[in-house]
């Protein structure tokens, strides 16, 4: 649709009498435009999810470093990492929305974390739809690192940022928190091209894979439209299509193949 009506408007443009002189103009930006929601599209549909052992490495070399002898803030810096991680991966909130993060948002009675802001260009404002407006379940596990966290940060009010930044309280630099990343996957011994939106990723292939429903799953991560949640329908489990298969092919490969005579 989307490419249809940026064909569509170049070619009203072309053909005005005033702009009659450059439509090759308007057909060439009509043709780049779809070119590039082309590639965009296509990089949407990919997903590289990161496994759970990578993480645990990653996440047991992050709590080693902050247990070890380094500095104060480096410390500090590396349990905030080792959180924001963890909570990437089990709720599935992106980027924007865990910088965004405030200790209110954290609903420890009822074990969920609330999405109420995003943080964007520098500025804080509200979700980029009315679906990532939500809420997402807070595994037992997550809520004791984020506790953990708690303790352990000078910034705790309620309106206080969850990841906020240890000197001055306020928000994460989102650049330092691919650097770090790209850090923290070196010393585990990682693909260091793993993103940090791969633990996105990893949220929506694992909740697929645990059977959760699309229509939960989408809610969970905030899609505007199914189709988007869909990508990770592979990951879920089909007990009935194994069957279909089974029927289909019946007692092929069954039978053990002869026994060669001598």
């Amino acid at each position: 649709m989307v490419i249809g009506a940026t064909v569509g408007a170049a070619w009203v443009l072309g053909h005005r009498a005033e702009m009659l002189p450059f439509w090759p103009v308007w057909v060439f930006v009509a043709v780049f435009a779809v070119g590039v929601l082309f590639v965009a599209s296509a990089a949407r549909a990919e997903i590289d999810p990161g496994h759970v052992a990578e993480l645990r490495a990653v996440t047991g070399r992050l709590l080693d470093v902050a247990n070890g002898g380094d500095s104060e803030p480096y410390r500090s810096a590396q349990r905030i990492d080792r959180a924001l991680y963890l909570t990437a991966t089990m709720t599935g909130l992106r980027q924007g929305e865990l910088i965004a993060l405030r200790w209110r948002d954290v609903d420890w009675t009822a074990g969920r974390v609330r999405v109420r802001q995003n943080y964007v260009l520098g500025e804080f404002g509200t979700p980029k739809s009315r679906r990532s407006t939500r809420s997402v379940p807070m595994a037992d596990s997550l809520a004791v690192e984020l506790r953990h966290l708690h303790r352990a940060s000078n910034w705790t009010a309620d309106d206080d940022l969850v990841f906020a930044d240890p000197d001055t309280g306020g928000p994460l630099d989102k650049a330092a928190i691919r650097r770090r990343y790209r850090r923290a996957l070196k010393a585990a011994n990682l693909d260091e091209s793993h993103r940090f939106h791969d633990l996105r990723h990893t949220f929506g292939t694992r909740m697929a894979g645990a059977g959760t429903p699309m229509r939960t799953l989408q809610e969970w991560m905030g899609h505007r439209d199914i189709e988007t949640t869909q990508r990770y329908a592979d990951y879920a489990p089909s007990p009935h299509e194994v069957v279909f298969v089974e029927v289909a092919f019946g007692g092929i490969g069954v039978n053990p193949p002869p026994t060669e005579q001598l």
